[in-house]
């Protein structure tokens, strides 16, 4: 994933799946590992890895 700059949690989208809710609201939410920008050098920041 670093090669490609993607977030190796998300995969580059910056969001996780879409998930159901206990009233069947439908939600996304953003990934934490990336802060939601899907970007690889913001998932190393997070994480405390070198980019």
């Amino acid at each position: 994933m670093q090669a490609q700059g993607k977030c190796p949690d998300c995969n580059g989208i910056g969001a996780n799946p879409l998930i159901m809710h206990e009233f069947a609201y439908i939600d996304r939410y953003d990934c934490p590992g990336c802060n939601g920008s899907g970007l690889f050098s913001d998932w190393a920041k997070v994480n405390g890895r070198h980019s």
